[in-house]
C-alpha cells in the first residue's frame, strides 16, 4: 500500500513502454505466482542430479504445492488462502562466496539460476569476484531457457580485502527497475561493514487497478558486529522510507546473521515485522539468518505466504551437495501484483463546543 507517487519515477510511461516490449498484459500475468504456477517449467528445465528427474517438495505444509514451500508457511485461521490477485514472490539469497569458481562448476550453476528462475525478483548477497563479467555470466545462465532476466548491482564494499557486492536480480517479463536510480547507502561513519545496496521496482501489470510498487535495502552484517548494525539498520530503514516517501512499501532482506529475537533498534521500529520466524535459513538448518522485513502497517499487499525453500530436499541431494550451492537456503515472501486499497485509520478530532454538532 502506499500513497500517490510523484514524478520522479514516472512509471506509467516505464510500464508502457516495457508493455510494448516485453509483450506482457494481464492475461500473460501468472494468477498463482507462489503456487503451482511459481516455478513455472522449473521442474522440465531442471537437469537434474544423478539423470533424475527433479523433485516434488517435502515437507509438512498442506494446501496449495508451493515449491519453495521449506519449513514455514503463514496460516489464516488454520487454513490455506489462495490469493485472489496475481502475486509476485520476492526471494534473498546469500550464495556463499559467489564467485568464478560458482559460476565455472556447471552442476552448481544450473542449480543457482533455476533457482533464482523461481522468484520474480531476489536479492542476492556474497557476490565476490575481481572479473565482474561474473554476474552477466550467471545472467546468461539464467536466461538460458528464454527467460528474460536483469540485473542491478553494486559497487564492491566491505572493510576488508574481501569485498563483497549486493545484486537485485529480477524478471523483466513482471518487473522493472530504474536502474539508474538504485544506490548504495551513504555510510561516512563506516557503521555498516558492508552498507546496503537500496534499489526500487514495479510490477508490470496490466488493468486498472495500480501496480505494487516497493522499495528493497538489500544487507549483509558481519556476524561479529550484529550488536552495532542491527541498530544501525534501523536508522537506514527510517533514512530510506523518508528518502523514498511517498514510497511506503519498503523491504528490507539479506542475511541479517542472527534472528529477530536479536533485532535490537530494528525490531522496534513501531509496525516492523520479520517475514521469517521460529525457522533454520541455513543449509544445515541450524540457525536463523536470513530474512525478509516489512511494515505491517503499510505492506498489506504481503499474503500472507513466506518461507525458506530447503532445496536439499529440492532437489534431492546431499547435505555436502547442497552445501555446494551455498551455506544458506533462499527465503521468499508473496505479495499482490498490484496496490492494496488503503485503509482510512480512526481520526482523532477536536471535540465541538457545547450546543454544536461534533465534526
Amino acid at each position: 500500500m502506499r500513497k500517490k507517487r510523484n514524478k520522479k519515477f514516472d512509471f506509467i510511461w516505464l510500464c508502457l513502454a516495457a508493455l510494448l516490449h516485453f509483450g506482457c498484459d494481464a492475461e500473460g500475468l501468472p494468477e498463482q505466482v507462489g503456487s503451482d504456477k511459481l516455478i513455472g517449467g522449473l521442474k522440465e528445465r531442471l537437469i537434474a542430479n544423478n539423470g533424475q528427474g527433479a523433485a516434488a517438495v517435502s515437507g509438512t505444509n498442506q494446501g496449495p504445492s508451493i515449491v519453495p514451500a521449506g519449513n514455514q508457511m503463514s496460516q489464516q485461521s488454520g487454513s490455506w488462502q489462495q490469493p485472489a490477485m496475481p502475486t509476485i514472490t520476492i526471494a534473498s539469497y546469500n550464495i556463499q562466496v559467489f564467485g568464478t569458481t560458482k559460476v565455472g562448476d556447471r552442476w552448481v550453476l544450473e542449480r543457482l539460476a533455476a533457482t533464482v528462475r523461481a522468484f520474480d525478483v531476489v536479492a542476492i548477497q556474497e557476490i565476490r569476484a575481481n572479473d565482474q563479467t561474473l554476474i552477466e555470466q550467471f545472467i546468461q545462465a539464467i536466461n538460458s531457457d528464454g527467460s528474460q532476466y536483469s540485473y542491478v548491482i553494486g559497487p564492491r564494499v566491505g572493510r576488508t580485502s574481501s569485498k563483497e557486492q549486493y545484486a537485485f536480480v529480477y524478471n523483466t517479463k513482471r518487473i522493472v527497475c530504474l536502474k539508474e536510480q538504485a544506490y548504495t547507502v551513504s555510510d561516512p561513519a563506516n557503521l555498516l561493514h558492508r552498507p546496503s545496496l537500496v534499489a526500487h521496482f514495479q510490477v508490470l501489470a496490466g488493468g486498472q487497478a495500480q501496480p505494487f510498487s516497493f522499495t528493497l535495502i538489500n544487507i549483509h552484517t558481519d556476524p561479529d558486529e550484529i550488536d552495532t548494525e542491527l541498530n544501525v539498520l534501523a536508522d537506514v530503514y527510517k533514512n530510506v522510507r523518508q528518502y523514498e516517501y511517498p514510497e511506503d512499501d519498503i523491504i528490507l532482506l539479506g542475511d541479517l546473521n542472527c534472528g529477530p529475537k536479536e533485532f535490537k533498534a530494528l525490531g522496534q521500529i513501531p509496525g516492523i515485522f520479520p517475514l521469517i520466524q521460529n525457522v533454520a535459513t541455513n543449509t544445515r538448518q541450524t540457525k536463523l539468518y536470513d530474512n525478509i522485513v516489512v511494515d505491517g502497517y503499510s505492506s498489506q499487499e504481503f499474503t500472507g505466504r513466506s518461507g525458506v525453500w530447503n532445496l536439499q530436499q529440492y532437489y534431492k541431494i546431499t547435505l555436502d551437495d547442497a552445501l555446494r550451492l551455498s551455506d544458506h537456503f533462499p527465503v521468499w515472501a508473496e505479495f499482490s501484483a498490484y496496490e492494496a486499497v488503503p485503509q482510512t485509520p480512526a481520526m482523532a478530532t477536536q471535540p465541538a463546543p457545547p450546543g454544536q454538532p461534533m465534526r
